[in-house]
């Protein structure tokens, strides 16, 4: 129970007596629960509270009337005096909702002047700075709210305006920033400058119809508002006025709205989209700056002129469109737009352009369309930034280019398009929602109609990326039923039968594509499916035959069976990591096809999945496929080489039948059974491996593959075997290798078929002898190493032309493959001094891009990541060596290279740090940059005098090289050419050396000793010695030239030394000569070469001077 002390006692009838209906708290705490206080006299609020409890107040209701003399004591309540100096009040929640405001009484604050109240107005400042104040419930009679009456009220979460307010002052709610939400009066004509700025909690308003204008900077800094709707009454926003709405997703601006200020939505960086009203003629200065979630933008053809940075670094932005009513663009109005793809320019006539438009777009993937006969007007003036300018938007005819549509609502397309147009769009794209009425109207655009009757249309791109499909509008097509849309789901037969379209892209939110969706489009070459899409019905895709690649996303887990069949243009196609199985008829009839990816997450391959794909030249079935149906590849003439996974356990009838262009095949250990006529007619086959656990081989398994000739048989017990296993093979050049001890039961059995059968196969050891192949066309390598003799041969020559498909296979040996990842391979020593390299074949490896061989060049990368090549002979044809070739080889250390290259690409020989020399011949011109960074096994490097360029960071962290001769015919020395070089001890730098680069030589610890032959002081760049012995490294200039080396970068060596430089012969002397005598600098005789500056008599009377380092 509540005990009260006598002096509280005293106070709760005092208030009771002055018709307080609350109970106060004890003196020792705050009082949290509601004090009303009814005033029968404005002014008298001080009277009915004791000073003592003045500050214990949290809660407060006043009824009656109150001037300034209350509201300044209900100020120091809420923590704030008449000068704006904090007090000790704890007033929190206000409610004077039966109150009325009336003149007279005290000033209630200081700002700069006096403020007094006035009848039925909430006064300038009246509340500002009450951070306390966290619910404020108004007068119900108050019209007016003045300046700056809530700001700095951050502590306000909760205001209700009174229904009568019809105007609202300048920065009345200024830092407001705990308020989330606040409904404004119908009766409020104008919201005025910074009236909500900086009200960061605020996440969304509604803007009374009867509001005319937003002030300057009114909503600024409101990052918490992420949506609003601005009435058709309002005709001008104000100068920043969104500024910093970073939380502001999407907005409509009304028709009504006749002018924009400057900077009005900078900073607005999660607004997506916008559309500016056809009111709009000018785009001030500023508007949109930074706006960088702005995808899209529509200008309207009333717009003439566009400010001043008004869309700078708007990156999001894709595309643009500018009116022919565009006379002038200021400065940098689109500087940093770095998303732009495609810009149309209607004007005929070029605007007047200020300074750096465009600067900081994407100068060489940003299309710009401009009207025929126009390219050298826009070439010549500011827009000939863009690398692409396309002449040709073709307005009296067909329209070429594509057209944008934005959708504001479903189902309105066809409002959006005449008549006229409808037949003369073939590229559209489309923006925003749309349903059943829109694709009825977009399938007679392309060529066919609801009853699937041939309409005039002759769309034939269409672009839907920035579409959503709705439910909802009229049935799209009949087939046997009407089908109408559904969200997000490219339904049943939707653009069936559409053979004009050429090229496709559906919308990012579809998930799934139906039966039969494309069924028929015969001229469809392009299709982008979207990240979005799960699933595929059956025979999506059915008879698409000018469809030459697909994208199915990452999502993609089901495709219903034959949904690529018939596609005979398809050349290549990746199927997602979800993807489980692959069904019936799926591929089928797909001849074009050369290339196909199966996810790993593949466990089943369907009956004829890939029947007559005659174009299919690899594939790789993944590890997790356990049954393969008949006929599944039935007739895949092109397939040269198959690998099996492990998990097949057995393979149907007729799986391979007529494959006849496959040459190599692994069969699993996993599989026990092979069925009837499953390889029959793969004449191509040259070597075949039939793993220990098959237990039964089917009638006719191998009828006709006269190309065999070696199997390799591994069960130690004769499997179950059908008859005329192998009718028809070459039965006299074939070789049958058996495990030792089988001879006679396998001669007895269906393999005696073959007159050659060998005892003593040894499965487990490597080839480590040398294996010669001789190929009489390049390509073939694979054909005559069989996929079992592949990863035992560590040791190779090749004879004869080799190209791409070679140098992959080769790759494939040495333990990488085309795509980096690591194989089984062990090959270490490859000699290719009798190969000759052609162009041609498959690329041999990925890295970004493809690479192909080029004749006699050894192209880039065509050994990275080989880590296990310890030695390697080069063609003696090859002429250059190219970027990366070698980069990684960590375990080469031996090389030659061949006298006629003349030029090594950079990071050539990057991080070979198993090579300890290497000889650079004298036709090498250019050295690449990083060539040889990392080669920290190097001790010795001679570079030719014949080399005029060494790319930067050439011989970088040659830790291990001691001695470098840079040849004369050197002019330049680049950044970090010898940087990192810690072993190097005396180093000449020739006359002929003009510039000298950032950090070249830094951290050349080692150096003790520095040769510099130039008269004249090179180009130097910053921190060319860092990190060398600036104390001991003693460095030789030319006579009369220390004082320049002093003040140069040269300076950093603490001992400057000068020798005369002339005559100075860095080359090895002839051979015809001998050396008759040798002397210090000094005159000292020597009896053998001593380092630094020595003085040489020859045989036949020359005298030179030789730096020896």
């Amino acid at each position: 129970m509540r005990t009260f002390t006598f002096k509280g006692l005293f106070l709760t009838v005092l208030f009771m007596l002055l018709g307080s209906t609350a109970i106060l708290a004890a003196d020792d705490g705050l009082n949290t629960t509601q004090v009303t206080i009814k005033l029968d006299e404005a002014g008298t609020l001080p009277n009915k509270i004791a000073v003592s409890r003045k500050n214990l107040i949290t809660n407060l209701k006043i009824v009656g009337k109150i001037n300034g003399t209350d509201l300044k004591f209900i100020r120091e309540m809420a923590g704030c005096d008449f000068n704006r100096e904090k007090t000790d009040g704890k007033l929190s929640i206000l409610e004077l909702s039966e109150v009325k405001i009336v003149a007279g009484g005290d000033a209630y604050v200081r700002y700069d002047e006096n403020y007094y109240t006035s009848n039925d107005k909430l006064g300038d400042f009246a509340f500002a700075e009450c951070s306390g104040l966290t619910s404020l419930t108004l007068p119900s009679s108050v019209t007016s709210i003045g300046d700056g009456v809530f700001s700095g009220c951050r502590g306000l979460t909760s205001l209700t305006i009174p229904s009568g307010v019809t105007s609202i002052g300048d920065y009345a709610f200024s830092g407001c920033s705990g308020l989330t939400s606040l409904t404004i009066p119908s009766g409020v004509t104008s919201i005025g400058d910074l009236t909500f700025n900086g009200c960061s909690g605020l996440t969304s308003l509604t803007i009374p119809s009867g509001v005319t204008s937003i002030g300057d900077m009114a909503f600024e800094g409101c990052r918490g508002l992420t949506s609003m709707t601005i009435p058709s009454s309002v005709t001008s926003i104000g100068k920043y006025a969104f500024e910093g709405c970073r939380g502001l997703t999407s907005m409509t601006i009304p028709s009504s709205v006749t002018s924009i200020g400057n900077y009005a939505f900078i900073g607005c960086s999660g607004l997506t989209s916008l559309t500016l009203p056809s009111s709009v003629t000018s785009i001030g200065d500023g508007v949109f700056i930074g706006c960088s979630g702005l995808t899209s933008m529509t200008i309207p053809s009333s717009v003439t002129s566009i400010g001043e940075s008004a869309f700078r670094d708007c990156s999001g932005l894709t595309s643009l469109t500018l009116p022919s009513s565009v006379t002038s663009i200021s400065n940098r109005a689109f500087y940093g737009c770095s998303g732009l793809t495609s810009i149309y320019a209607y004007l005929e006539k070029i605007p007047k352009l200020g300074s750096d438009v465009f600067t900081g777009c994407d100068a060489k993937n940003c299309i710009l369309y401009v009207p025929t006969g126009t390219y050298d007007d826009y070439w010549v003036s500011e827009f000939g930034y863009f690398e692409n300018i396309v002449d040709g938007i073709n307005k009296d005819g067909l329209l070429t280019t594509q057209v944008t549509i934005k959708l504001d609502e479903a189902g309105t397309l066809p409002s959006k398009i005449s008549a006229n147009e409808k037949n003369l769009i073939t590229n559209l794209k489309i923006v925003g929602k749309i349903n059943g009425t829109d694709l009825k109207f977009i399938r007679e655009m392309a060529g066919c109609d609801f009853n699937w009757k041939k309409t005039d249309g002759k769309l034939s791109i269409l672009d839907l990326s920035e579409a959503k499909i709705v439910a909802g509008g009229d049935a799209y097509v009949r087939y046997g039923d009407n089908h109408y849309t559904s969200n997000d789901k490219l339904g049943d037969y939707v653009f069936c039968d559409c053979s004009g379209l050429t090229s496709l892209t559906i919308p990012s939110g579809v998930t799934s594509i139906g039966n039969q969706t494309f069924q028929g489009c015969s001229g469809l070459t392009s299709l982008t499916l979207l990240s979005g899409v799960t699933s595929i019905g059956n025979c999506a895709f059915d008879g698409c035959s000018g469809l030459t690649s697909l994208t199915i996303p990452s999502g993609v887990t089901s495709i219903g069976w034959g949904a690529f069949a018939d596609c005979s243009g398809l050349t290549s196609l990746t199927l997602p990591s979800g993807v489980t199985s692959i069904g019936d008829l799926t591929f089928e009839g797909c001849s074009g096809l050369t290339s196909l990816t199966i996810p790993s997450g593949v466990t089943s391959i369907g009956i004829r999945a890939f029947r007559g794909c005659s174009g299919l030249t690899s594939l790789t079935l993944p590890s997790g496929v356990t049954s393969i149906g008949g006929a599944a590849f039935d007739g895949c003439s092109g397939l040269t080489s198959l690998t099996i996974p492990s998990g097949v356990t057995s393979i149907g009838d007729k799986a391979f039948y007529g494959c006849s262009g496959l040459t190599s095949l692994t069969i699993p250990s996993s599989v026990t059974s092979i069925g009837d006529g499953t390889f029959s007619g793969c004449s191509g086959l040259t070597s075949l491996t039939l793993p220990s656990g098959v237990t039964s081989i089917g009638g006719y398994a191998f009828r006709a593959c006269s190309g065999l000739i070696s199997i390799y048989v591994y069960p130690e017990n004769l499997p179950e075997l059908g008859t005329g296993i192998f009718d028809e093979c070459d039965a006299k050049n074939c070789t049958v290798y058996v495990p030792k001890g089988t001879y006679d039961a396998y001669k007895s059995s269906e393999f005696g078929y073959f007159e050659n059968i060998v005892d003593g196969i040894n499965k487990d050891g490597l080839l480590t002898t040398q294996v010669t192949i001789k190929l009489d066309e390049a390509g073939t390598l694979p054909s005559k190493i069989s996929a079992n003799e592949k990863n035992l041969i560590t040791n190779l020559k090749i004879v004869g032309k080799i190209n791409g498909t070679d140098l992959k296979f080769i790759r494939e040996m040495a333990g990488c493959d085309f795509n980096w990842k690591k194989t089984d391979g062990k090959l270490s020593i490859l000699d290719l001094s009798e190969a000759k390299i052609v162009a041609g074949g498959d690329a041999y490896v990925q890295f970004s891009n493809n690479y192909y061989t080029y004749n006699d060049e050894l192209g880039d990368y065509a050994f990275y990541g080989c880590s296990g090549l310890t030695s390697l002979i080069i063609p003696s044809s090859v002429t250059s060596i190219g970027g990366g070739t070698f980069k990684g080889c960590s375990g080469l250390t031996s090389m030659i290279i061949p006298s006629g290259v003349t030029s090594i690409g950079g990071e050539a020989f990057y991080g070979c740090s198993g090579l300890t020399s290497l000889t650079i011949p004298s036709s090498v011109t250019e050295i690449g940059e990083l060539a040889f960074e990392g080669c920290s096994g190097l001790t010795s490097m001679t570079i030719p005098s014949s080399v005029t360029s060494i790319g930067w960071g050439a011989f970088a962290e040659c830790s291990g090289l001691t001695s470098l001769t840079i040849p004369s015919s050197v002019t330049s020395i680049d950044r970090y050419t010898f940087a990192g070089c810690c072993g190097l001890t005396s180093l000449t730098i020739p006359s002929s050396v003009t510039s000298i680069g950032n950090y070249a030589f830094a951290d050349c610890s080692g150096l003790t000793s520095i040769y510099a032959c130039l008269e004249k002081i090179p180009t130097l760049g910053s921190n060319v010695f860092k990190g060398c012995d600036a104390k001991n490294c003693i460095l030789y200039v030319p006579k009369g030239t220390y004082d320049a080396y002093k003040s140069s970068e040269f300076g950093y060596f603490e001992k400057i030394v000068e020798f005369d430089a002339t005559g100075i012969d860095k080359v090895t002397t002839s051979a015809d000569v001998k050396e008759v005598s040798r002397y210090s600098a000094n005159g000292q005789r020597l009896s053998a070469p001593a380092k630094g500056l020595n003085i040489v008599k020859y045989s036949d009377g020359s005298v030179k001077k030789v730096v020896v380092q």
